[in-house]
Parts: structure tokens; C-alpha cells; sequence
């Protein structure tokens, strides 16, 4: 049985703070808290995800707070066995942290944390508690342990800040009993009914800046979305289907993607697209689902064109949707303006075992920086729309969510591959 009430997001740095007293795990509570300001950060996350683990016994509650004065007074209120307090701290000299009197229990997640080699990110490491932290002087006052989680915001993703805050919230469950150790703490929110549920990639591969910031802003304000960043290790879990509708890949690097998803996370991503599954991309998301690289998730029936020549420049370009872009995901008449930034050049794969596609909007201006010859990719297609098995699959070449105005596109082609 579970008992949750008011959520709470946080910053980026990572620590943890655990002291106290032996609990009978049959009349645990365990009180988990998001010291944050903000409505959408790593603690938030981490909040609303630890509300999936269901517990054989005790409750686990959750609250926001402020401040550390805040946290005091909600543990003398709650009165718990165990707390963990998550904040995250803006700023490149953020160091992570663990302080914590159990430091056996949280070594994994530290060492794992400090082993993601596909992006940079602000390394942490265990450390003593701090003795005249308010959260820390109230969990003494009545033998609870605690354990704050501190990570650095600047550095690293969202999706591994809730990542490791969720190991810290999953070893203090288990360490009161409150669940199986087996359980997986690589779990993001369950499907709640009547909530379109949006999976936002945010891993190695992905641009730190705007990146996948820019989806959250335009999902934020979707009626009947619920959306949460994606990484690596959640996508190799293979439970996608479980806990997503849609995924969103954004730009960045498409071998780098598939790189830190590895064989088996973007076997994954097939699976739960051919299962039903949305899959919306734009620029490297796109190099990423085509057929034409041994990395490929090979979802759509395109190849890129002009490989040698794939960094073509940045800077605004013309479209020009199609009947089938108008009325699929809204596209305007006449010729559009929109921010190109290397996307591939896009033709047809031609292969046997992928279903045709449809082309929503064409390229109709050039750009050919870098040595790249001019020519090729007027006419090409910019934005198509396919099926895989059961689901679908929607590609954007340039930058929708980059572009003023044009964020709807994002909201369409989503609501689309959603089948809604």
C-alpha cells in the first residue's frame, strides 16, 4: 500500500545523507522529499516516479520543500523511519555527493553514475554527513535515518539525475523491508488512463542546449500529456511499452545515440514501435530511424543522400507541406521558414521489408556550407510520415521546436504517431 502526497523537483549535484536507527520494516514509513523551487526538475522526477514502486507494507510519503528548515518540520510531522531529501545545485563546479553514514548501500550508485562515458557529467562521490544540517539534526532527534541526494544541474540530463535519485529512493526502500531487492529502479512513470504518455530522449547523442528543453516546452502546456525524459539505461530495460505512447529523439548526433543505447536499447525502440509504439524525431532522432546506417533503427524506408557532405550548415531554410503534411499534422500554406542545422538529406530506401512513406513537406531552398555541393537538396523530402508493424513513425529533417511558431508541428506529429 502506498500513501503520496504533494511533489517535489530539485537541482544537480547528488547527495546523500543517511544516519540513524535500526526500523521494523513491517512499520516503516518512509518520507521522501523534493527540496526544490521548480515545478520540472531532477528531484520532481525523481518524486513522481518513485510513486510507481509499489510496497508490500508501510507507506511511502512524499512531499516539497524549500528549504532544509522546511524538511525538518515535515520529518517531526511525519515522524518516519527512513527520509530522502533530493536537491540538485546549478553550476559547473557542482560536485555530486553522497554523505552518508551507510556508505556500503549507495557505492553502486555512485560507481555507476561515475561510469556513464557517453556524456559529460559532474562525478560524485561519498561523503560524511553533514552533522548540523537541519533535515539531519530532526532525523536524529527521532532515530530516523536519512539520506539526501544532491546532484549538479548544469552537467547532467534530467533523466540521470531522477536516474540515480530513484537507486538512492529503491536501496532505502529495500533497506526497511518495503520491498523485494529484485525490484528495478530503471522504471519512469506507470500509464495512467486517458494521459497521452511521452517518453523525451535525452541521453548520450542527444545537444545538451536547447536539446530536449525544448520538447518539455512545448509538451508542457498539451492537455492530457504526461511526458518524462528518457536515457539509455531505461530504454535497454524494455519496458517501453509499458510506460510509454510516444518517444521523442531530438538532434544531436545520431551515431551517438545509437552508440549509448546500445544493440539491445535500440532493439528496444523497434519492438515498441512495431508493438503500437509512436517514434517522433528531428535532425539526428531522424539519421537515426532511417535504413541507411548499420546503427540505424531502420523504421522508415529512407536512405540519407550526400553522406560525405552531412555537415551542411546551419541556418534558416524554405519548406513546403504537402496535402498529406497539411492535413496530418497542420502544415500552413505556401512556403515556410524554418532552422536547419545539418539534417539529413532524405531518399528513398526502397526496401522489401519497409512499408512505403508519405512525404509532408519538401525542402524548396538550398543549403550547401562546409564544401557541400549545392543542388541537392531542394526537392528533397523534409518531413515524412510512415508505419513500422503497428505504430508509427514521423521524421523531421530541420527544427520545428527551434523555430517561433512552429511548435505545433511537434504537438501534431505527436498526437499522430499517438494514433489520436
Amino acid at each position: 500500500m502506498s500513501s503520496f502526497r504533494s511533489h517535489v523537483g530539485g537541482a544537480f549535484v547528488m547527495l546523500a545523507v543517511c544516519v540513524g536507527a535500526t526500523v521494523d520494516a513491517m512499520a516503516a514509513d518512509v518520507l521522501v522529499v523534493a527540496q526544490t523551487k521548480s515545478e520540472y526538475d531532477g528531484p520532481t522526477l525523481a518524486i513522481r516516479q518513485s510513486e510507481t514502486i509499489a510496497v508490500k507494507n508501510g507507506k511511502v510519503i512524499t512531499e516539497r520543500a524549500d528549504s532544509s528548515q522546511t524538511v525538518a518540520a515535515q520529518i517531526n510531522t511525519h515522524k518516519p523511519a527512513a527520509v530522502v531529501v533530493l536537491r540538485s545545485v546549478e553550476g559547473d563546479d557542482v560536485k555530486g555527493t553522497v554523505a552518508t553514514a551507510n556508505a556500503a548501500r549507495h557505492q553502486t550508485v555512485v560507481d555507476t553514475f561515475n561510469g556513464v562515458a557517453d556524456l559529460e557529467v559532474a562525478k560524485m562521490s561519498i561523503i560524511e554527513l553533514p552533522a548540523e544540517d537541519p533535515a539531519v539534526l530532526a532525523a536524529k532527534a527521532h532515530g530516523a535515518e536519512v539520506t539526501i541526494v544532491t546532484v549538479s544541474a548544469t552537467k547532467n540530463p534530467l533523466s540521470l539525475q531522477s536516474r540515480v535519485m530513484r537507486h538512492v529512493v529503491r536501496n532505502t526502500l529495500a533497506s526497511q523491508g518495503m520491498i523485494d531487492a529484485a525490484v528495478s529502479p530503471d522504471l519512469l512513470l506507470a500509464k495512467k488512463d486517458g494521459l497521452l504518455n511521452v517518453g523525451v530522449y535525452d541521453g548520450g547523442g542527444s545537444a545538451r542546449s536547447p536539446g530536449p528543453n525544448s520538447f518539455t516546452k512545448i509538451l508542457s502546456p498539451m492537455p492530457g500529456v504526461q511526458f518524462t525524459p528518457i536515457g539509455p539505461a531505461e530504454i535497454q530495460d524494455g519496458n517501453l511499452a509499458a510506460q510509454l505512447d510516444v518517444l521523442l529523439v531530438p538532434g544531436g548526433s545520431g551515431s551517438g545515440q545509437a552508440k549509448a543505447m546500445g544493440a539491445a536499447g535500440t532493439q528496444n525502440i523497434r519492438s515498441f514501435i512495431e508493438n503500437g509504439g509512436g517514434y517522433v524525431s528531428t535532425c539526428a532522432g531522424t539519421y537515426l530511424a532511417t535504413n541507411g546506417y548499420d546503427w540505424s533503427l531502420k523504421v522508415i524506408n529512407l536512405n540519407t543522400l550526400d553522406r560525405k557532405h552531412w555537415k551542411r550548415g546551419k541556418g534558416d531554410v524554405q519548406i513546403e507541406f504537402t496535402e498529406d503534411g497539411k492535413k496530418l499534422i497542420g502544415g500552413a500554406d505556401g512556403l515556410v521558414t524554418v532552422l536547419y542545422a545539418n539534417g539529413p538529406l532524405l531518399g528513398p530506401a526502397e526496401s522489401p521489408d519497409l512499408p512505403g512513406f508519405k512525404t509532408l513537406a519538401y525542402f524548396r531552398s538550398d543549403m550547401a556550407k562546409n564544401g557541400a555541393p549545392s543542388g541537392i537538396m531542394p526537392n528533397t523530402p523534409a518531413i515524412v510520415a510512415g508505419e513500422f508493424g503497428k505504430g508509427r513513425v514521423i521524421c523531421f529533417s530541420p527544427h520545428p521546436e527551434y523555430t517561433d511558431g512552429l511548435g505545433y508541428l511537434i504537438e501534431r506529429a505527436v498526437l499522430w504517431s499517438a494514433q489520436k
